[in-house]
């Protein structure tokens, strides 16, 4: 027994595969964060059982593997002054309720030549951006002419001495420019289709500032702020996309968690026409007592929240790993086909939690 379909492994570069969809080399990330390449994949049929752990700040997961976990070597029920005391180790075991699992902390780090405007401009194209045949496209709401449209256009025109021009129609502020080389490079960094979005290596593992400016241009696209706990939500349709922002905001040390809400409710257009979520839309969400960086750094998210929050300091990081609490566990019944991988240390990411290989399939 082993894990469902749609459970998501998570790749050397931090976008995920689904486990059916997982080739033989394919690199995957390892109990101890560095890359591994699957040496093998397995499946069977299975007809009963499995259990479902639903997990602190991460998608759920279903299968019947052990699970990287925290165990305290101290009866302190405090867990975070027995952490502190360095009284607690990493283990492989069985995952209870309660219990904190395992996710790992990728610190890898690619030089780049992208600037840090450069970098905020990306984000706002991962959020607002498309491909026109030659064209670069932002599309932004009517009212966002004065703020982010302005913004776009002047870091087109800083960062890349590109002219673009600015069209209000159908209640959108459309910026385009016509330029094949800048085409490309938006292109390498970001990938076309909203839901198959997927970034360089150069986003996702650049510098603090970088990756701070990129997530900043993102969340002023497709962010917005929770107006009763100051919260930052983030919305995509690409799991690439919204994955590889996880594993950002992990390096950078800023809690945040991860939700698959489905696809998106329908939406009426202004000329009548009904719009039906074909993907499901996944959401980032960054507490206030972090999401403050970014709210500090834009006018248009600091306009959203005007309350007083106690600044609790959060911490939920252990040496080079994130833990996730079981806050459920259940039986539920499955019919169908199970999967799992072999690595040569025997450990992967599934759904944002490290797991153990089961060794009880075999091989297809």
């Amino acid at each position: 027994m082993s894990f469902v379909p749609q459970t998501q492994i998570l790749l050397s570069n931090g976008s995920v595969k689904n486990i059916e969809d997982i080739q033989l080399g394919d690199e995957i990330i390892s109990h101890n964060n560095i890359a591994k390449k699957v040496l093998n994949k397995y499946s069977k049929q299975h007809c009963g059982k499995l259990i479902k752990y639903s997990i602190a700040n991460s998608i759920p997961i279903i299968c019947d593997n052990e699970f990287y976990k925290l165990k305290l070597e101290s009866k302190d029920t405090l867990i975070w002054r027995a952490i502190n005391a360095n009284k607690y180790s990493c283990v492989f075991g069985e995952a209870k309720k309660e219990e904190m699992l395992f996710a790992p902390i990728l610190k890898n780090y690619v030089s780049s030549d992208i600037s840090l405007g450069q970098a905020r401009l990306l984000g706002l194209f991962a959020a607002e951006g498309s491909f026109f045949r030659e064209n670069l496209v932002f599309s932004f709401g009517y009212h966002e002419e004065k703020t982010l449209a302005t913004t776009a256009i002047n870091l087109l025109e800083k960062e890349f001495n590109v002219k673009a021009s600015l069209n209000l129609i159908n209640r959108k502020a459309e910026i385009s420019v016509n330029n094949r080389d800048l085409t490309g490079l938006f292109y390498k960094h970001i990938g076309a289709k909203s839901y198959n979005k997927t970034l360089s290596k150069e986003l996702v593992f650049g510098n603090y500032e970088t990756k701070m400016n990129f997530i900043l241009g993102w969340l002023e696209g497709d962010g917005s702020v929770d107006k009763y706990s100051g919260k930052i939500v983030g919305t995509t349709v690409s799991k690439n996309l919204a994955n590889q922002i996880i594993v950002m905001l992990n390096s950078l040390n800023i809690n945040n968690c991860l939700y698959n809400c489905g696809p998106a409710k329908p939406s009426k257009l202004s000329d009548g026409r009904i719009i039906i979520g074909k993907y499901d839309t996944y959401r980032v969400r960054i507490p206030y007592n972090e999401g403050i960086l970014f709210i500090n750094k834009s006018e248009k998210l600091a306009n959203k929240f005007t309350k007083q929050v106690k600044n609790v300091k959060l911490n939920r990081f252990v040496e080079n790993y994130r833990t996730h609490k079981v806050l459920k566990k259940e039986i539920v019944d499955y019919s169908g086909t199970v999967y799992d991988l072999d690595v040569d240390d025997k450990t992967f990411v599934a759904n944002g939690i490290i797991c153990k290989q089961n060794n009880a399939l075999s091989n297809i």
